[in-house]
């Protein structure tokens, strides 16, 4: 988990990036059956619109662009639809005489209300859902006389479906609206605010999990410290400071594989755990300290360092014993000059 962890505007943009392309492949679908069959109708530009909403909507998704407006244009086209959709049903029932199924919108109402529910505020929800009802009603009250029995009978369960849905997730909103929000907590408590990756509690969480599974995979610890970071702080500012902190951490991002995690232990120091054995999360290591010594830190004048401490997991270890060790490997590092890497190749006298 080397990349930050999600926050409720994450999961949302996700959301929408893996259902947006399933919509419009469907949205499609039915318009090329009704090109088919020539039915140039309002639906049929509706659909249009829609497939160049989705388009749009997954752009600003993947950008992570004005997603709040795509929402509320979503919602003015997901109701304008609706409206649309139950008008075309109505007006064509009418003049063929044949009883329209109605059932398709008592399946979508409740969809486009859990969406509304998602999208807006409780009491802004209230409101839209209000909307929707009269929005499904208007037809059928203007054309009401017109209709057969059997249509106003399933139009009057699509009224009752709208409104019963309404209901209840107006109460179940602030319910699951505030699980969500525990959710989000419970892993903000766990990143680290200035650098949004994993903080000491986390490694701790993930660390605990390779020693579970120790006795079938092999695992490294990277201790690792930014050289005479006071300095940078002194002569530049605790701003600088905290900017090369993140630019630090982007740089460790952009060059260890996802499956690696990255967590800040504190101050300047980071860790990172790898699946691999010592002798590789040595070469790793020596990598990132080489990528570091040569990246240019935005507004810094002088090359940036680090010190690194490598081990691996030993039979018997625990979270406190590992990371000891490789403490006491990075101040190895640190008394021999700085800018080096200290692990099994660099300890005399050590077995394999």
């Amino acid at each position: 988990m080397r990349k930050r962890m999600d926050s409720l505007q994450d999961i949302r943009k996700k959301n929408y990036l893996f259902i947006l392309p399933g919509v419009l492949i469907a949205t499609v679908a039915i318009l090329f059956i009704q090109f088919g069959k020539s039915e140039y109708n309002l639906k049929f530009y509706a659909q249009l619109a829609f497939i160049f909403a989705f388009i749009v909507g997954w752009t600003l998704a993947y950008t992570n662009n004005r997603l709040k407006v795509f929402e509320y244009f979503m919602l003015f086209l997901v109701y304008t639809y609706h409206f649309i959709t139950i008008t075309i049903e109505l007006v064509e029932s009418i003049n063929s005489g044949k009883n329209q199924d109605l059932g398709t919108f008592i399946i979508w109402l409740p969809l486009i209300i859990i969406y509304t529910f998602t999208v807006l505020k409780r009491r802004q929800a209230a409101w839209a859902s209000i909307v929707l009802l009269i929005l499904t009603m208007a037809p059928g009250i203007y054309f009401y006389f017109a209709l057969s029995p059997e249509v106003s009978a399933s139009l009057t369960t699509t009224y009752l479906t709208t409104a019963v849905y309404s209901i209840i997730l107006l109460f179940a909103y602030q319910l699951v609206r505030t699980e969500i929000e525990v959710q989000v907590m419970r892993r903000q408590l766990l990143l680290d605010p200035l650098t949004q990756i994993g903080n000491r509690y986390q490694v701790d969480r993930w660390m605990n999990k390779l020693i579970k599974k120790a006795d079938d995979e092999v695992f490294s610890v990277l201790f690792l410290d930014l050289d005479y970071f006071k300095a940078i702080n002194d002569e530049y500012g605790h701003k600088s400071g905290d900017d090369v902190l993140k630019e630090l951490t982007e740089v460790l991002q952009e060059n260890i594989e996802k499956e690696h995690d990255l967590g800040r232990w504190g101050g300047e120091e980071f860790i990172i755990l790898m699946k691999v054995p010592e002798c590789e999360a040595f070469n790793i290591a020596e990598k990132l300290r080489v990528i570091i010594e040569g990246h240019k830190f935005e507004g810094i004048q002088k090359n940036i360092t680090i010190s690194i401490g490598v081990t691996e997991f030993r039979e018997g270890d625990t979270t406190d014993s590992i990371l000891i060790r490789a403490d006491e490997r990075l101040y190895i590092s640190k008394d021999e000059g700085r800018n080096r890497v200290t692990g099994r190749p660099r300890v005399e006298g050590e077995s394999l």
